[in-house]
């Protein structure tokens, strides 16, 4: 029922049509087995060939009026499975992306790879046997209006079948929710084994991966292979019962005849129509895999469907930059640590704000939440009174400009990577490189800013990242930026640079929080912030923190 609720919320239109071309291409099932009826019963008594031209044109009528409807039915599912997807990825991709960036692990659930099942299922022949699943009922209540003898013989085996069918539905359940996840396990190992893999060779870590990798994998095939007799098992058996159904019914049908119950059309006629009816649950038995594969993938997927769209807010024309951080609170893995304590701060329009603090302080998280990158359990983040944490104003980021510690550049050139992947505006992207000391650097690439980077790219060194990364921070001149330890890569030349631009973003009014261990990026600073064990220890003008904080806390890693 949850699958045919979700297809007709989506697709009612198209399921309607396909309902009622299900009608016409079942009632046309029975165009041969009335033929034979009539060949047998009236034409061959009566050596009428009038008679038989017309049943066979007829016959073939119906055939080509099902053909067609069929192709239609197939079509129309077709369609629907595509507007799913079109439908639902971008919020799912959404979604994934705002779950991945919370402090604690979410439930990774392939949400592309479900909605692609729901698409295999609907554009499938899965979803076909079950809309024509229901039309068993009609055959079987066919062949009882033939003699109640042939309907008791086939209600026994169908009941049979279905029983068989329900068997494989309950392990095809297990099979998928035992494999799933030791498959994702597997295939995520190898993706962190290729994403640290000069780390694993330098140290000669292969053996110990490799071993690892392939205990997963006996794990996995000792589930296929336990799968695999149980299914074979059910196949062989539901072919055996078919079989012996068919025999039945052709000996029921022969005894008959011979006590003249029936005629020889009839017994023809219903053996047929035995076959039409098995065909919708022999047709489940086999789809039940993939039944059960989007039944798990719509669970996954219904907090997303369930949740409406949200019309996005009109946020200013301009924004000044006062930041306003309230209450800010996270909690780790479990509930009685805390990463971030209660913080709570203010820093006008154009300000620059330098945090320091030992290791293990929170001063990146703080920085991630400031820069929407993770979200809050309590508190709020505010931009000229906009609060956009926890992504409640996802708009809010074309205003804020972020250099995390890792850079995370993407595949691309560039050009793409300064200009946020968005529609690059030359002149926007040069005013970036510029300000960021980057310009030249760029030029003497191989292609300039169309230098492919990333996966099949070119190597960059650290501090070529680190300038690239900081243009794209400072793409189209935001009104904050969020830099965490902004020369950790640089040369003395790049951080000569790096001062620069910060003092270019203080003269140009930018709202500037800058995470740091070094006092040489303070000494531009208005503001000081002191963090430890997740708490603000001091916060104040720059000149009175330092003249009364420890040395060590200026030395200190972030």
């Amino acid at each position: 029922m949850k699958i045919y609720s979700l297809i007709h919320q989506f697709f009612g239109k198209h399921i309607t049509h396909c309902i009622l071309f299900s009608v016409f291409i079942n009632l046309a099932n029975l165009a041969p087995s009335v033929y034979m009826l009539q060949v047998y019963d009236r034409v061959l008594p009566n050596r009428s060939n009038e008679t038989l031209i017309m049943l066979t044109l007829l016959a073939a009528y119906f055939l080509v009026a099902q053909s067609i409807l069929d192709y239609l039915r197939g079509r129309l599912l077709s369609e629907a499975a595509m507007q799913l997807e079109q439908t639902i990825s971008t919020q799912a991709i959404q979604q994934h992306l705002q779950d991945k960036i919370s402090i604690k692990k979410q439930p990774d659930h392939p949400l592309l790879k479900d909605i692609a099942t729901l698409r295999h299922f609907i554009g499938g022949h899965s979803l076909v046997a079950l809309l024509d699943a229901p039309w068993f009922i009609f055959y079987l209540l066919v062949i009882y209006w033939f003699h109640p003898l042939l309907g008791n013989i086939a209600l026994a085996g169908s009941l049979l079948l279905v029983i068989l069918a329900l068997l494989s539905e309950h392990s095809s359940k297990q099979f998928v929710q035992t494999s799933q996840p030791l498959i994702r396990q597997a295939s995520q190992m190898i993706d962190d084994a290729y994403q640290h893999s000069q780390v694993i060779c330098s140290m000669h870590m292969q053996p110990a991966i490799i071993n690892r990798w392939q205990q997963q994998q006996q794990q996995i095939s000792s589930v296929i292979r336990t799968f695999g007799k149980l299914a074979g098992k059910i196949s062989s058996h539901s072919k055996l019962i078919r079989q012996l159904l068919q025999i039945a019914m052709m000996g029921a049908g022969a005894y008959l005849v011979i006590d003249q119950h029936l005629s020889s059309g009839v017994m023809l006629a219903t053996t047929i129509i035995l076959g039409k009816a098995l065909a919708p649950v022999e047709s489940l038995t086999g789809s039940w895999k993939t039944i059960v594969q989007a039944m798990i993938a719509l669970r996954n997927l219904s907090p997303l469907l369930a949740s409406p769209t949200s019309k996005s807010p009109t946020l200013p024309s301009a924004i000044a930059g006062h930041l306003t951080v309230e209450s800010v609170t996270i909690f780790g893995q479990r509930p009685d640590i805390q990463i971030l304590r209660n913080i709570s701060w203010r820093l006008e329009a154009g300000k620059q704000l330098a945090i320091i603090g030992p290791s293990g302080s929170g001063k990146t998280t703080l920085a991630r939440v400031i820069a929407g990158a993770t979200y809050c359990d309590t508190g709020s983040v505010r931009l000229d009174g906009i609060d956009y944490a926890n992504g409640t104003t996802p708009q809010m980021g074309r205003h804020i400009g972020y250099l995390p510690q890792d850079l995370s550049l993407m595949s691309g050139t560039v050009a793409e990577n300064i200009s946020r992947f968005q529609q690059a505006d030359h002149d926007k992207t040069i005013t970036a490189s510029c300000m960021a000391g980057a310009h030249e650097m760029i030029l003497k690439l191989p292609a300039s800013y169309e230098t492919l980077i990333g996966e099949g790219g070119i190597q960059l060194s650290g501090g070529q990242l680190q300038r690239i990364a900081l243009a794209r921070a400072l793409y189209d001149q935001p009104a904050l930026v969020v830099l965490d330890e902004p020369n950790t890569y640089l040369d003395h030349e790049g951080e000569q640079a790096l001062q620069a631009t910060l003092l270019q973003l203080k003269a140009q009014g930018t709202t500037t929080v800058i995470i740091t261990h070094r006092p040489s990026l303070t000494q531009h600073a208005d503001q000081l912030l002191v963090m430890n064990a997740g708490r603000v220890e001091k916060m104040g003008n720059r000149a009175d923190i330092l003249a009364l904080a420890h040395p060590s806390q200026h030395v200190s890693h972030a």
